[in-house]
């Protein structure tokens, strides 16, 4: 059921004004949750992290914003001076700020921001952070309605395209858009990149085309363009920038910046409205929440809307939201989505040189400045067009309950994409994350890799994930040294991004000391677990690379298609890589063990040599041979279970089990077990030798498997433990018997920072663990609770949520009414049953952001 979610908690210091249920612009942005009852909801754990509660001092104040408060205003600085030292009334609820911003420079430590529904169209820079025990925060409105936007309404004189089809127009991109206060620069006439140089090379005009533009450009289709910064949005809706104009006449919901850089050329989704009737926003502001100084402490930013900014890729690294290489903040409960490139950046924005290029950024702060101890939190990071949440040198950084999702919406690509040399395209991307832990989210859906960690890890943890359906690999490692572990994470139908990202549950390239324990690795379209040596280069640590000393321990290993675990063979930078005690399913179990040859040293034997040899008549491990002549096969060919021990010593206590055991419904983030009857080999032979084994009630043919401990350093609650040893996978709870269960659900409760995840080891009730019909619902007081709404300027229709019972003929009073609570319209609208719709007739005309309906 899809509902507008209300903030987790309200914060106990906050004084809320008696304001009207409102929709701003487009529809409330909402959470697709998985309502469960109580029996279901045992299936799934909550993830209670400490919440910060600092103690406050008595003279901490609330400032209030309100932009459609009639004498909303935003005091001049000898009015905050004033202020400051006596009770002016400044920033109460009768007398608010008009900007956030404004109330950014007046707030002091202690002081909560609070600002009141609207959509407010400015970049949020704090000059200061708080305390330990007094930290600033800047708090939302209940319900994500208060929407903080990287865009201006554009209202230009559009011009039909000659000889063009019906809906493609153009209009002038005026200069005085990008004179604002506020605004670095014109977007459309910039290259997006994700490189240090050239740091603001010119997409428009082409007359200022450098040499290494023209170069790219020779050899491409005619016509093609590169990608700017800009976004343009219509309707609420973003369209898609092209890089010709010929794909634009023929792709409705297409744009593209003409070579002169004045005119955009927009090829409109269909209605019967013209284009000056349709609400048009122009991305202008390259960041939306982003402090005035690096380094602030203590800040606090809870439940608001983040959307539409027009930034640049990295490097240094500038995301919408930006910490700005701050520590110790909570960021939670937000929307964070449709920035250009980089959702959100939580860690050190960069170094050297490329720090001079940060905007608002004096000589004093150009320096290394590493943030640490910042906690991210149960938020929506979502259709950013490059990489969701991303932080360089973040130190002990918490990432826990979000959904992370339809990041590098604009699919930006390596060797495609003009001045995009580096992967670093990512739901989340860490570099240096020393004792960082990402536990509990569900990350799906992005195009690009779910989770990366990149140049060094040292106690890093990946833990209790929901990752599915990511271009490249689930979770990826790369070049580091450890300890870090990956355990309890579900990682699924990972799809290929490129040749050389090819759809890996887990893959670790140049990645040393990391520990798989207890994941699911399911139905990936490459490997299951997969590392290698790949480079020899040497970490930001100045340690030589190597893929040694990993371990996966534990795992359930389940339909992969080319391989269930790729490890290195051993070699002088590939040793003591182990695999055992996993569960693999039996359709595909196929294991690799590789060797890169411009990584191996000169001399070294060849692996392909040595197993031919070994599995050949006559060799230690020909009783394990599958075939009958291995002279031309090859590594890649890949081993069968038996060979892949025989060889390496591996999975020598792993078994191979029924394919059907376990199915993921990503849909509706539900798994399924069907233990049946447990099919297993242990064999040494090569040939399937199935048997019938008794569970004594547990699941997997009753394997129990040694306890994995953390490595010393890593934080987080222990792996799974018993004296009688655990069960691989991520459930301890399973029986011998069939069971469904939610991978994730958000707890109705209004408890502190909850997040739920699919690591139970919590026994649920015993017998059917099916959840029973939803029973009647008295009415909720609140509309929010019983409606979800649905559109913008247009006629606005109530969906009945799927919980909610109504009795029969029921009648809502609804009224329309400005943001000065000035009433438009009234009347009674009949909740239809069949439908289960209510639809007042259409407002009357009004400013198209200040429009509210309410309902009783």
């Amino acid at each position: 059921m899809c509902k507008p979610l209300k903030t987790q908690r309200t914060p106990s210091r906050i004084f809320t004004t008696n304001t009207t249920d409102r929709t701003h612009g487009m529809e409330p942005v909402t959470y697709c949750n998985i309502q469960m009852d109580t029996t279901a909801a045992r299936f799934a754990v909550a993830l209670f992290a400490t919440a910060l509660t600092p103690v406050v001092p008595t003279n901490a104040r609330i400032l209030h914003v309100n932009n459609a408060h009639p004498l909303a205003a935003d005091p001049g600085a000898s009015d905050v001076a004033s202020a400051t030292t006596a009770a002016s009334g400044v920033g109460t609820t009768g007398n608010p700020f008009r900007t956030i911003g404004a109330a950014a420079a007046f707030a002091q430590p202690g002081d909560t921001v609070y600002v009141h529904p609207g959509i407010y169209r400015e970049h949020i820079a704090p000059e200061r952070g708080g305390t330990a025990n007094a930290p600033i925060t800047y708090e939302a409105a209940p319900g994500h309605q208060v929407f903080v936007r990287g865009s201006e309404i554009w209202t230009p004189d559009w011009s039909p395209v000659a000889d063009a089809p019906d809906g493609v127009y153009s209009a002038r991109l005026d200069d005085a858009l990008f004179a604002a206060p506020g605004i670095t620069r014109n977007p459309y006439r910039s290259l997006v990149r994700s490189s240090s140089k050239p740091y603001d090379a010119p997409a428009r005009p082409i007359a200022d085309f450098g040499e290494l533009t023209k170069k790219w450009l020779a050899n491409k289709q005619p016509g093609r363009l590169p990608r700017t910064c800009g976004q343009l949005f219509v309707d609420g809706a973003p369209l898609l920038e092209s890089e010709t104009v010929a794909e634009v006449l023929r792709v409705p919901g297409t744009w593209i910046v003409d070579e002169a850089g004045e005119r955009i050329i927009a090829h409109f989704p269909p209605s019967h409205l013209p284009p000056a009737r349709r609400f048009v926003e122009l991305s202008v502001r390259d960041r939306i929440f982003a402090p005035a100084r690096r380094g602030l402490r203590h800040i606090i930013v809870r439940g608001f809307v983040f959307e539409h900014a027009a930034n640049q890729g990295l490097w240094p690294q500038l995301g919408a939201v930006s910490l700005r290489s701050g520590s110790r903040w909570l960021v939670e409960n937000n929307i964070i989505r449709h920035a250009k490139t980089i959702g959100m950046d939580a860690g050190s924005e960069g170094y050297g040189s490329m720090l001079q290029r940060l905007a608002l950024t004096g000589p004093d702060q150009q320096r290394a400045i590493t943030g640490r101890d910042n906690v991210i939190r149960n938020n929506v990071i979502s259709d950013n067009g490059m990489s969701g949440l991303i932080a360089w040198h973040c130190h002990g950084i918490v990432i826990e309950g979000n959904r992370i999702e339809r990041n590098n919406a604009l699919e930006f690509k390596t060797g495609r994409d003009h001045y995009i040399p580096w992967w670093e395209q990512a739901g989340i991307k860490l570099h240096a994350a020393i004792g960082a832990r990402i536990e509990g989210n569900l990350i799906r859906d992005n195009q690009a890799h779910g989770i990366f960690i990149d140049n060094e890890y040292k106690n890093a943890r990946v833990t209790k994930n929901i990752v599915l359906n990511n271009a490249g690999a689930g979770v990826m490692f790369e070049l580091g040294h450890g300890p870090a572990v990956i355990d309890n994470n579900i990682i699924a139908f990972s799809r290929g991004l490129s040749e050389f990202f090819g759809g890996d549950g887990i893959y670790g390239q140049d990645a040393s000391g990391v520990t798989v324990a207890h994941n699911l690795l399911y139905s990936n379209i490459r490997h299951g677990v997969y590392f290698r040596h790949n480079e020899n280069r040497n970490s930001g640590a100045r340690r030589p690379s190597a893929a040694a000393g990993n371990r996966v321990l534990n795992n359930l290993i389940f339909d992969n298609a080319a391989s269930a675990i790729n490890l290195p063979a051993d070699g002088p930078t590939t040793g003591e890589n182990f695999s055992d005690y996993n569960i693999i399913s039996q359709r595909l179990a196929r294991f690799i063990a590789n060797q890169v040859a411009k990584t191996t040293p000169r001399g070294a034997p060849s692996v392909q040599d040595e197993f031919r040899r070994r599995l050949s008549p006559g060799g230690d491990a020909a009783g394990a041979a599958s075939r009958k002549d291995y002279s031309t096969w090859t590594p890649g060919d890949g081993l069968t279970f038996a060979e892949w021990r025989a060889l390496t010593g591996r999975d020598k206590h792993s078994i191979i089990q029924n394919p059907k055991l376990i199915v993921i419904r990503p849909a509706t983030l539900e798994a399924e077990f069907f233990p049946g009857a447990q099919k297993i080999s242990t064999d040494y032979d090569s040939r399937i030798d199935v048997k019938e084994e008794k569970a004594d009630g547990l699941p997997y043919a009753g394997l129990r498997a040694p306890p994995v401990a953390l490595p010393q350093g890593v934080a987080g609650s222990p792996l799974p433990s018993d004296d009688k040893g655990v069960i691989p996978g991520p459930w301890q709870f399973l029986k011998n018997h069939n069971q469904r269960f939610f991978l994730w659900a958000t707890p109705t409760t209004t408890s502190p920072s909850p997040a739920t995840s699919a690591t139970s080891i919590a026994a649920p009730p015993a017998g059917n663990p099916s959840p029973p019909p939803v029973a009647a619902m008295a009415l909720p007081e609140k509309p929010e609770d019983l409606f979800r709404l649905i559109g913008d300027t247009r006629p606005i229709r109530l969906v009945l949520n799927d919980a909610a019972v109504i009795p029969a003929n029921k009648t809502f009073a609804y009224s329309y009414s400005d943001y000065s609570g000035n009433t438009l319209a009234t009347g009674d609208a009949l909740c239809d049953p069949a439908t289960r719709v209510l639809t007042p007739p259409p407002p009357p005309p009004a400013s198209q952001e200040h429009r509210a309906v309410s309902w009783n």
